[in-house]
């Protein structure tokens, strides 16, 4: 992010219970990132560059899958920007208190 990159991640909503977790989130918000958890129960994206994007296999944790359709990640990419705001900032984690979800 020092070098203009944006980054926006979405945790999966048991995040604060692993301090690991919550330290990394620190460290990306310290940065410029935002960072949220949301309950909503989503698989593992990365998306890059509105390029390309990485998902997990379903059933298979051991696996994921390369995209580069350049439509399918544009729906990806608008999924994730429609979920953010629904999710809490990672600055109220405690570790070991999870937020209610967003209603």
């Amino acid at each position: 992010m020092e070098r203009g990159v944006s980054s926006r991640s979405i945790y999966q909503h048991p995040a604060p219970y692993s301090q690991h977790t919550v330290e990394v989130a620190e460290r990306m918000v310290e940065r410029g990132a935002e960072t949220r958890t949301s309950a909503d129960g989503s698989d593992r994206m990365l998306i890059y560059d509105r390029k390309a994007a990485v998902v997990s296999v379903q059933g298979d944790s051991a696996h994921a899958l390369a995209v580069y359709e350049l439509n399918l990640v544009a729906f990806m990419v608008s999924s994730f920007v429609r979920l953010l705001p629904r999710g809490w900032p990672t600055r109220s984690f405690h570790v070991g208190r999870v937020p209610l979800p967003a209603s």
